[in-house]
Parts: structure tokens; sequence; C-alpha cells
């Protein structure tokens, strides 16, 4: 299944790919049974100390609200939608938000908020989340280093 996910999420659109990110963030977020604490707890120690992610961790709540480059939205929605479409443990809930997803916000731009990235580069370095999108229960226990050098290198900076 996540071959046939993966081309659809790059059959995609930029202004869809960062719609199906917030969305997937958004059932995530609202079924998570880890507590940040945990998931936080359980980032491997080499992600941890990469400057970047320290930085982002470190933004004030001002910072968390604003929103990230066209670019940089673009680019982070899809590393971290084609990272969760080959997880195992995310790749049946993320093609449930995808096959479920109408863009009824026709308005709406290609522009990710800044927490909202930093909150899903947390879930996609953690080895640790359980959750629940839709009928799927998520049991991630590993991270995607290749995806996690990613998109902590292409986070812009934030100060």
């Amino acid at each position: 299944m996540s071959a046939s996910l993966i081309r659809t999420i790059e059959a995609m659109d930029d202004r869809t790919r960062v719609r199906v990110l917030e969305e997937f963030a958004s059932q995530l977020f609202e079924g998570m049974d880890s507590n940040p604490e945990q998931i936080i707890a359980a980032i491997p120690a080499s992600y941890q100390e990469a400057v970047a992610f320290n930085e982002a961790l470190a933004i004030s709540d001002e910072q968390w609200q604003q929103p990230l480059s066209q670019a940089a939205s673009a680019a982070l929605a899809k590393d971290l939608l084609l990272g969760f479409a080959a997880d195992p443990a995310m790749a049946d809930a993320l093609q449930q938000v995808v096959d479920r997803y109408r863009d009824d916000a026709l308005l709406a731009g290609t522009i990710l908020a800044t927490g909202v990235a930093i909150s899903m580069i947390i879930v996609a370095c953690t080895t640790k989340f359980k959750g629940t999108v839709g009928s799927f229960e998520i049991s991630k226990e590993a991270a995607d280093p290749e995806l996690v050098d990613k998109v902590l290198s292409q986070f812009p900076k934030l100060s």
C-alpha cells in the first residue's frame, strides 16, 4: 500500500500536500495517547543534539504561530508526508486521511504554521508515539534517520 500512497503524494501539488499534512497533524494530535514528554524523551540523543532541533524546540509562543515561507512549507510537507507514507506504523492512518481529504478551504494557501511543522518533525524524530487516526491505531517505534536529517537540515532559521 505505501508505494501507491507515495505515488499519490508525489502527484499532489504543494498546496494539497500542505493541507493534507495539516489535516494529518490535526487528527494525529487529537488521537494522541502518548504525552509530549514521552514523545520528546524517546527522541534519540543524536537528533536531540542537532542544532536545528534545539532551535526549533526553543522558539517562543509568538514564533510558534508564525507562518513558514511558501518554499519551506512545500518542502517540509512533501518530505514529511513521503516519510510517513514509507513508515509502516504511519502509512495506513495517512492513507485514510488522504482518502478522506476534501479541500473545503479554497482560499487556504501553501503555508504551514511553524508550530505544525515543528510538531510533525518531532513525530518524525521520536521512537515512541501511540495514538489513533480515524480507524487506525498508530504505534510508532522507529525514526527514519534519512527523513530526520532531511527535515532538520531544511528547517529555516527562526532567529
